[in-house]
């Protein structure tokens, strides 16, 4: 018994691995998502083109991969509420994040640019500024003044 829960323990943990890397997601058809979502969608960005939409949170992926990256606190829901628009633009791939009514949740982006000076020392103080960038995006939210930074750092 012991062995087979071994067994089972180690496969999963190759799931959990799997998972972490983040796969892209199963999208939808433009015609499918709602009118309101596409609406205000073409308010925030009326040049985008080739934008893909996917549910979210994503529970249909390839591979049965699933991509937790993106705004874990919209996880706490059970089935997808919400639609995914991306497209990319000059600076690279832009991600929002709109309810079924319509309504603008987030917007991610890469950053243009340096990390604001605040953050720099910031990074500094705590001991990350000699930790290896992946990526920095600016996270705008609803309701929000101000920008956000979500930063992926590896101590290599």
């Amino acid at each position: 018994m012991n062995k087979f829960l071994g067994i089972i323990l180690f496969a999963f943990s190759f799931l959990l691995i799997g998972v972490s890397h983040g796969q892209e997601p199963i999208g939808i058809e433009t015609k499918k998502v709602r009118k309101s979502v596409l609406r205000s969608f073409k308010e925030l960005h009326p040049d985008a083109t080739n934008v893909k939409w996917y549910p979210y949170p994503h529970h249909s992926y390839k591979d049965s991969k699933v991509d937790p990256t993106f705004l874990p606190i919209l996880w706490e829901n059970s089935s997808p509420n919400f639609y995914e628009a991306r497209f990319s633009d000059e600076k690279g791939e832009v991600r929002n994040i709109f309810d079924f009514g319509g309504s603008w949740y987030v917007t991610s982006r890469p950053l243009a640019g340096n990390l604001p000076q605040e953050i720099e020392v910031q990074l500094k103080e705590k001991g990350y500024s000699i930790w290896k960038r992946h990526n920095v995006e600016q996270v705008n939210k609803s309701g929000e003044d101000g920008k956000f930074y979500k930063i992926w750092l590896t101590n290599e």
